[in-house]
């Protein structure tokens, strides 16, 4: 039996990212990865296209989130093992992610001309981005759109996606830890657990704040580094604290995107020094009597970090 074909909001999906793999004065960057110079990276290509398209991303600006926003707004999240269809979003949840465009041929943003996260602006080599025959990333889970009214599990249109509940935090709090034995650790949401291994020193820490905060971190080697607004464990440089000496303190900053309908909100967290119960909570960069201003004391490296949102 044929697989089905896609419903015209996918396939304008499709052909949106297939665009950009074509022209070749769009190459890989993630520095430039929102379209700057006309470059993008593996997950910005694939939010741009459904942008296009007229999807509701939810805020999705790279790998490690683009499950929770998807899914949260008709998506289906599927073993990797699923029979393939056109517009499958191939996830590999901490690296990479990748369009499946049938025929067993897959898309992707792949790296700069040097093999490295950033070059000169343009597909300089043809494989900065480019079309290829399906390979396992390995992959985490495959992402299929399934919005009802959509006939054959694809889109008719785009959704507004669910509203904070009345009094509820504006988002999801998505962060993960690295540490020198086991690398990047799989994400974490809120406090459904904490990021890192105890005894492990934390590394390096990515904060997914969906562009609405800054997180900062002070470590061995460099003491308090610059805040770092992104959230990509796959670029050290921009979108994730640290620098690869553990991790001592560090700080997080919300800005509430919408107060007036949902209230200001803080980032509410805390951490622990290796082996050793945690530091009292800290919200924002506030300082006074139970609060310093970050979590930490600056001296021992941290093993265990939790983060999550409250009411200012």
């Amino acid at each position: 039996m044929p697989a089905p074909s896609p419903t015209p909001l996918i396939e304008d999906f499709v052909t949106a990212f297939e665009s950009l793999l074509l022209d070749d004065a769009h190459g890989y960057s993630q520095v430039r990865r929102w379209g700057e110079a006309g470059d993008y990276d593996c997950s910005s290509a694939i939010v741009a296209a459904l942008a296009s398209a007229g999807f509701d991303t939810g805020g999705a600006s790279w790998t490690g989130n683009l499950s929770d926003a998807l899914t949260s707004r008709g998506w289906q999240r599927l073993p990797p093992d699923t029979d393939l269809l056109r517009g499958d979003i191939l996830l590999n949840d901490a690296c990479h992610v990748a369009l499946y465009l049938g025929g067993g041929s897959l898309g992707e943003f792949s790296c700069a001309e040097d093999g490295g996260i950033d070059g000169a602006p343009g597909d300089q080599t043809g494989r900065e981005a480019y079309a290829h025959p399906y390979y396992d990333y390995p992959w985490d889970a495959v992402l299929r759109c399934t919005l009802a009214g959509s006939g054959d599990g694809a889109a008719d249109g785009p959704s507004d996606g669910p509203s904070p509940a009345e009094g509820g935090a504006p988002q999801a709090i998505t962060y993960q830890a690295c540490t020198a034995a086991q690398g990047w650790l799989p994400p974490v949401t809120d406090l459904a657990d904490y990021a890192g291994i105890p005894g492990e020193p934390i590394l390096y820490l990515a904060v997914d704040l969906q562009g609405h905060g800054w997180i900062q971190a002070c470590t061995q080697a460099g003491g308090w580094l610059p805040p770092i607004t992104a959230c990509d464990p796959c670029d050290l440089a921009n979108g994730a604290a640290g620098d690869g000496s553990p991790i001592l303190a560090f700080r997080a900053y919300y800005e509430t995107p919408d107060p007036a309908a949902t209230g200001y909100w803080a980032a509410h967290y805390r951490t622990a020094p290796l082996n050793r119960d945690y530091y009292p909570w800290q919200d924002d960069d506030i300082t006074g009597p139970a609060m310093d201003g970050y979590a930490g004391d600056g001296v021992n490296p941290v093993d265990r970090v939790q983060i999550t949102l409250v009411p200012a």
